[in-house]
């Protein structure tokens, strides 16, 4: 992972596009710390996909944990 400038993305955008084609992702520094994560479409994807898989088996423990904690406050 790279950090940029918007200036620099500015000055050398074909370098850079190349670059995230390539699988290079890029974080481009903002005023206020509004900065802007730059990536390929390819990895862009690829994220997307892990966080839908990872969602039901994240709801999946959650819905464990609340049975247990049902179950524990029922033998109170």
């Amino acid at each position: 992972m790279k950090a940029i400038k918007t200036g620099d993305l500015t000055s050398r955008t074909k370098e850079y596009l190349d670059e995230a084609a390539g699988g290079e992702t890029f974080i481009i520094s903002r005023p206020r710390n509004h900065n802007v994560v730059f990536l390929s479409e390819e990895s862009y994807n690829l994220m997307r996909k892990a966080a839908e898989l990872g969602q039901p088996i994240l709801e999946k423990k959650q819905r464990k944990m609340e049975r247990e904690t049902e179950l524990l406050a029922a033998q109170a």
